[in-house]
């Protein structure tokens, strides 16, 4: 028999959609938005809602899930036209000064919420990637009312208890 190499991520992206419960699927199943806006004041924007079973995060800048998402999720990144990155709102425009991010927003979170730690780095340099084994800290009770996307003036509450933590243990082969 042939055999596949998996993680638990990888392994539970495929069961869910084979156990073929919608029910279930919708426990897990969110929405976060990524956006780009244009900073020329012609308010030219797009924005797109991406689905997710679980949220990726980043651990090589920080050791922290909050920090981490807050990265991922808060201060948006400056595409400059003069630096040859700016945003191209339409086919054949110049390109503009843009704000690019992503937004958590409450409403579109799921009942029950799952991290992946995305725990390697590639180097561009030599071309090897390696495993970060840093620690990595989370809350027994997590608030996200800090890192989603504010409705109004009004305070977020946005908890989540810790349930479990699933850790592959082995090395990567490629």
């Amino acid at each position: 028999p042939l055999t596949v190499q998996q993680d638990a991520q990888e392994f539970w992206t495929l069961l869910l959609p084979a156990v073929g419960s919608e029910r279930l699927t919708d426990l897990y199943k969110g929405f976060y938005e990524d956006y780009v806006i244009a900073l020329d004041g012609s308010g030219r924007e797009r924005r797109r809602d991406e689905l997710f079973l679980d949220l990726s995060v980043d651990v090589s800048a920080t050791s922290d899930l909050v920090d981490s998402l807050l990265a991922s999720f808060g201060k948006p990144e400056l595409l400059s036209a003069k630096d040859g990155n700016g945003w191209r709102p339409e086919k054949g425009s110049e390109k503009v000064d843009a704000h690019k991010g992503s937004s958590l927003i409450a409403k579109a979170l799921p009942s029950i919420l799952q991290f992946h730690l995305k725990r390697f780095d590639y180097n561009w340099e030599t071309g090897s990637i390696s495993k970060l084994n840093q620690q990595f800290t989370f809350p027994q009770n997590l608030n996200l009312g800090s890192v989603c996307k504010e409705d109004g003036n009004k305070k977020l509450e946005v908890n989540y208890d810790l349930q479990s933590i699933i850790m592959h243990v082995g090395r990567f082969d490629v």
